[in-house]
């Protein structure tokens, strides 16, 4: 008996190793509508959920039903049932009853060597409104920091995340909330002192610092 359980303790935590992990959220699909997150999510071994690299619920996975039990302190409702509609290698897409989340897992030693790539590393001013001063920076291995000074009212914002640089898409992805760059941004120039770039329907340009 004592056999049978370490046996099926085992097949659960190799399958919960398959699922743990470092994701970045592609998107979330709720009634009818998609849209993109590019919030960091992990799936630790020990069964903790982490969300922005904080501690926010726990997670237990079944593997005979396919099913992943999240539950999340921003979810009053208790533990929600995922079910798996497709895993691969860096892909997971979970459903739930009230949207499907696709999930891209990171793969951190790739992302550092294409990080050291990137051709906008270091601090950059973005050109703005004369009464805000934003600054950022994207150093390695993937730390983003964006600064917002508002001369006007005297008040300033802080912002820090982490970035990937995708090169064969020519884009930034930054996880993080509270700021303008926060999800994917287009690449549409880059000079030795200056960059372009667009996120959603918003465009920047900067200039080395």
């Amino acid at each position: 008996m004592k056999k049978t359980i370490l046996l099926m303790s085992m097949a659960i935590a190799l399958f919960a190793g398959d699922i743990a992990g470092e994701y970045v959220v592609i998107s979330v699909e709720s009634n009818g509508k998609k849209e993109a997150s590019f919030m960091e999510v992990g799936f630790s071994k020990d069964g903790n959920l982490m969300i922005m690299g904080m501690p926010a619920g726990k997670w237990t996975c079944d593997k005979s039903k396919q099913i992943v039990s999240i539950e999340s302190v921003f979810d009053t409702n208790g533990a929600e049932e995922n079910k798996i509609v497709k895993q691969s290698d860096n892909l997971l897409v979970l459903k739930s009853k009230s949207a499907t989340t696709t999930y891209r897992k990171l793969d951190n030693t790739k992302i550092e060597k294409e990080n050291k790539t990137a051709p906008f590393l270091g601090g950059w001013k973005v050109l703005s409104s004369a009464d805000n001063k934003v600054t950022l920076s994207f150093t390695l291995p993937n730390i983003f920091i964006y600064e917002k000074i508002d001369t006007k009212e005297n008040s300033t914002e802080n912002v820090k995340g982490k970035w990937i640089y995708d090169k064969k898409d020519h884009s930034i992805i930054v996880m993080t909330i509270g700021s303008p760059f926060a999800g994917e941004n287009k690449i549409l120039k880059t000079e030795d002192n200056s960059l372009e770039l667009s996120n959603k329907t918003n465009r920047f340009k900067l200039i080395k610092q």
